[in-house]
């Protein structure tokens, strides 16, 4: 009998699995898939604020563009076809299309298009960017300064 009894706990000690239960199991994942769904919907970021950094960085560049080839650079909007192009004494060098990216962003600008001379200086506006009622405001000035508020 003793070697029956020491067949039947080793098979015990051998098959006994010291794993999770299935309840734990889905516990778990259900705290995980929580925890995923809170941190995506706050790293979701908004079409405006997409659009408006979109803009204000190609402003940068072409304020960059026009300081190092020593040479007047522009953008111009067409508020009708929702772009604009990045201008190197007129010649376009870049063309953006607002709703490749962002469907639904509509943009008010100023009377005129941001300017920038070979010292990085501009003419000064505010570049409007909304959707619904979310907007961002792109703000130029004289002295080159770009800022979104």
């Amino acid at each position: 009998m003793t070697f029956d009894f020491y067949i039947k706990t080793e098979l015990k000690q051998k098959f006994n699995n010291n794993g999770f239960t299935l309840i734990e199991v889905i516990i778990t994942l259900l705290i995980i898939g929580i925890c995923a769904g809170l941190c995506v919907g706050q790293l979701k970021i908004s079409k405006v604020d997409g659009a408006a950094k979109m803009i204000y960085y190609d402003l940068q560049y072409t304020r960059m563009q026009a300081i190092s080839k020593n040479n007047d650079f522009s953008v111009v909007f067409n508020i009708d076809q929702h772009s604009y192009e990045i201008k190197d004494d007129g010649v376009t060098v870049i063309t953006k299309d607002i709703h490749n990216d962002f469907k639904g962003v509509t943009i008010t600008l100023p009377t005129a298009n941001p300017t920038y001379n070979s010292g990085g200086t501009s003419n000064s506006g505010t570049i409007t960017v909304t959707k619904g009622s979310d907007s961002k405001a792109i703000k130029f000035s004289w002295t080159g300064r770009i800022r979104i508020e």
